[in-house]
């Protein structure tokens, strides 16, 4: 599980949390960038330094009330998403309306498929580069 990879203190709090009872989201601003396998160059640290970590885990029965959510969770696991959608999916899960968003919630829409162009994502950013 991936819990036990991360810091103590934030594992501790994580595994004392009622997660039939708690939504967590965790995201992180980018993937590893230090350290020696940064420092001899590996292309995968470098990949990683262009992921930014966003993982969710969400109360089962509250998936169970909202149609199509697991699809479109698991249909946007391996999309290509940026901060916007991060935004309009917090404002999903917090019951807000997205009138005026216009971007997509992961957890109730399907993103399209895009390179990071049409995501207005820079290409020093860029997984695809």
């Amino acid at each position: 599980m991936v819990v036990g990879m991360l810091d103590e203190p934030l594992s501790r709090f994580l595994h004392g949390l009622d997660l039939n009872r708690t939504g967590v989201v965790l995201v992180s601003d980018h993937g590893i960038h230090t350290g020696i396998l940064w420092n001899f160059g590996f292309y995968s640290t470098h990949l990683e330094n262009k992921l930014p970590g966003w993982y969710m885990a969400l109360p089962r029965w509250w998936l169970d009330t909202r149609p199509g959510a697991r699809q479109n969770l698991e249909h946007n696991e391996q999309a290509l998403v940026t901060p916007y959608e991060l935004y309009a999916t917090l404002l999903d899960l917090g019951g807000y309306t997205k009138k005026d968003v216009k971007f997509k919630s992961v957890v109730s829409d399907q993103v399209a498929a895009r390179d990071c162009d049409e995501a207005k994502i820079p290409r020093t950013y860029c997984r695809c580069h």
